[in-house]
């Protein structure tokens, strides 16, 4: 296994690819929004409430370009913004840590690696709405500024900041360990790299099946989780059986909608890159942590061979036996 760090995510690339997702993501929904309103005008159309379920259609119909437009444009500003982002903070926080074997299955993610990204990436976006928008909102509701509003509204930033920081980390941490743990039972992550000069290399391949069913398991065991916790406080305050019902339909419904998306995601995906080019990603590797790996499958190999010619030379000793006794069964005849 090699251990390598994400240290560079190549703007454009990234920005298109996502946000032609999320563009391909509101069709699929704007077409559902159509079916839907279609289905509920035709069981209504005679009722009282049936002009207003013909304006619903007409609002859906007129989603399927506006939704697919409106969710690209809008995407473009914010995947730019987290690919700049990302790539000041990877090279200074020690980026994310993650093991490749065959250089296509993500066998490992380094919880505290990832953990410290997360952490401060949400951060960030807490800073700027804190700093930025939070003031013009807060000063402008208030009658006047008296001095208490302001130290609660600094307090309110710093605490959002602070909980932002620590629910990102934890968030990132449990997550590779649940990945870790889940991926010894079922396949990882599998993607195809192929290699684009400048040390970047383009996200070429997504295999959606190994792909969505792992990361739907670390989402769904966490929902487990806590469905677990909501049916124990629901036992004790005599509320078992529908709050059992509602969380195991919870579980179901999200393992399904995640699943389901996750492995068209991905398949999409491997569409668009044939026309509008993958997502380019530059890793290095971790000092020393590849090349302990190749000293282990060195001194592995070593090993073997050692235990090849042991085992040969006892065989050349029993052989030479062998011949011995039959040479003196020999002359003694």
């Amino acid at each position: 296994m090699d251990m390598k760090k994400l240290m560079e995510i190549k703007e454009v690339p990234y920005t298109i690819m996502n946000s032609s997702l999320s563009a391909i993501w509101g069709l699929i929904f704007a077409v559902i929004l159509v079916i839907a309103s279609l289905i509920a005008y035709g069981i209504g159309a005679g009722s009282g409430i049936g002009k207003i379920l013909l304006g619903v259609l007409g609002f859906s119909i007129g989603s399927i370009i506006s939704f697919p437009l409106l969710i690209f444009l809008t995407s473009l500003g914010s995947n730019f913004l987290f690919t700049l982002v990302f790539n000041v903070v990877s090279p200074k926080v020690g980026a994310i840590q993650v093991g490749f074997e065959d250089n296509s299955k993500l066998s490992e993610i380094d919880p505290v690696s990832y953990g410290i990204i997360l952490a401060v990436m949400s951060i960030i976006p807490s800073l700027l709405w804190n700093l930025a928008i939070q003031p013009m909102i807060y000063f402008s509701l208030a009658a006047s500024i008296e001095p208490f509003m302001i130290l609660s509204f600094l307090g309110s930033i710093i605490g959002t900041i602070i909980g932002a920081g620590i629910g990102g980390f934890v968030v990132g941490i449990l997550f590779a360990v649940t990945y870790n743990f889940i991926i010894k039972y079922v396949s990882p992550i599998t993607v195809k790299f192929e290699s684009r000069g400048h040390g970047f290399d383009e996200l070429v391949e997504i295999e959606p099946f190994s792909t969505s069913l792992s990361i739907t398991l670390v989402h769904t065991f966490w929902i487990a989780i806590f469905t677990i916790l909501a049916v124990i406080i629901a036992a004790i305050i005599g509320i078992f059986v529908p709050t059992l019902i509602i969380g195991i339909l919870v579980i179901i419904i999200n393992f399904l909608v995640s699943f389901v998306v996750l492995y068209f995601s991905a398949y999409i995906y491997n569409i668009l890159v044939t026309k509008i080019g993958g997502v380019k990603l530059r890793f290095e590797d971790v000092d020393g942590v590849t090349k302990a790996n190749d000293i282990k499958e060195i001194t592995k190999e070593t090993k073997e061979l050692e235990e090849v010619k042991e085992k040969s030379s006892e065989t050349d000793k029993e052989e030479e036996t062998e011949e011995k006794s039959s040479e003196k069964k020999e002359k003694e005849e």
